[in-house]
């Protein structure tokens, strides 16, 4: 039979403390914002979508055919208190809008290409 030491018993105590620690402090988070995007033209475009804030940045790219969507779940990340993040959307290579927003609440994004000059962002 294996016997524990007062060293071993409080040795392990902070490793224990700090575990169930961290999700309070801020290391962890969970959960984050949908993001989708539809093309509503008659043609296909590519898009590119980055995304940057307090967190490591984020692209995405794609072609999507006419009435085609795609969705990423939980692509804005949610950290432990409220953040700025900007989402910039380019159109068959070329820019066609900018956002800014504050993540304080965890509505979903839709971004909707209209043509290849006409894109909306709504939240």
């Amino acid at each position: 039979m294996t016997s524990l030491s007062r060293r071993n018993v409080l040795g392990a105590v902070p490793v224990v403390w700090i575990s169930l620690g961290t999700g309070c402090l801020g290391f962890e988070s969970d959960g984050g914002i949908d993001v989708s995007v539809r093309n509503e033209d008659t043609q296909s475009h590519s898009f590119e979508l980055v995304i940057t804030g307090d967190f490591q940045d984020i692209n995405r790219q794609r072609t999507l055919n006419a009435s085609q969507k795609v969705v990423y779940d939980e692509l804005i990340p949610a950290l432990d208190y409220e953040h700025e993040f900007t989402v910039d959307v380019a159109i068959d290579g070329e820019p066609a809008k900018s956002t800014t927003s504050t993540l304080d609440e965890f509505e979903p994004y839709v971004i909707i290409i209209q043509n290849d000059e006409t894109v909306s962002i709504q939240y």
